[in-house]
């Protein structure tokens, strides 16, 4: 291996402030080289805005920036029903995804406050009942691994709701948690479970919520399904490519270690 190779044949100046620099000098170009092409492996993401049933609508306009994941170019869906719904991701451009599917209705939603565009994005919800059974359907994810974050800051702090995401050929994963009425930031929920899970089937109220993220995807479409006794509320949706680094990237992290390893090998032969 070229890190084998290195540590074992490269011959260090006399000079053993000297040999250190070098070693140091090759670690930092590897580093300094990685951080400006890091920006190149950036995600993209495809958000969807459930616009919702608003007496004053608040859409978020192209340059909105929002979501726990901050993105532009947010897809602003009104009503609560689709069929094949062409999706832009974050450039604006095409993503070749779709929405198919439909709730029980939309409806006004929780706002959080964490910035403006968080404000427009959870001011409006689609709801289902229990245990949800209308459900959207994104096909043609563009993305070779994605995560889903799912927003729920709905108009209701006194309920249970359960989101569910179910990849295509593979198993449902769900997450249940205390609704919230907004508040001044995101509120992660970490209480994953094993089916549906609502007031009656648990002793004590989960953590409050909202939003749940869904990690680790590769299928090409999944399912989306929520519901609570009481109506569950969604205020959007985003899908986040997890990026994969690319092979130069990966060389620049290899050489960043090789100049590491010379300068641990130096100190240890001082």
């Amino acid at each position: 291996m070229l890190s084998t190779f290195l540590t074992t044949s490269y011959r260090f100046p006399k000079s053993r402030t000297a040999s250190l620099a070098v070693a140091a000098a090759v670690a930092a170009a590897a580093m300094a080289g990685f951080a400006a092409m890091s920006g190149s492996a950036f995600a993209n993401e495809i958000g969807i805005q459930f616009v919702g049933n608003v007496s004053t609508p608040q859409p978020l306009q192209a340059s909105d920036s929002a979501g726990v994941v901050a993105q532009t170019n947010w897809n602003a869906l009104t009503g609560s029903s689709w069929t094949s719904q062409a999706l832009n991701d974050n450039t604006g451009s095409s993503s070749g995804a779709t929405l198919t599917g439909s709730a029980n209705g939309d409806y006004f939603g929780g706002s959080v406050t964490d910035t403006p565009g968080d404000v427009k994005l959870t001011s409006g919800e689609l709801f289902n009942g229990w245990p949800g059974s209308p459900a959207l359907s994104f096909s043609n994810i563009p993305y070779a691994a994605y995560d889903v974050y799912t927003y729920a800051a709905i108009d209701n702090n006194s309920r249970i709701e359960t989101i569910e995401v179910t990849p295509t050929g593979g198993s449902a994963s769900y997450q249940s948690f205390g609704t919230s009425n907004g508040g001044p930031a995101w509120v992660l929920s970490n209480n994953p479970v094993a089916g549906w899970n609502g007031v009656g089937t648990q002793p004590t109220r989960p953590p409050s919520a909202t939003y749940a993220e869904f990690t680790g995807l590769s299928a090409s479409s999944f399912t989306l399904n929520w519901g609570a006794p009481g109506n569950g509320g969604l205020n959007g949706v985003q899908i986040v490519e997890v990026a994969v680094p690319e092979p130069a990237t990966l060389g620049l992290m290899a050489l960043a270690g090789v100049g590491i390893l010379l300068i641990g090998r130096k100190r240890r032969l001082a």
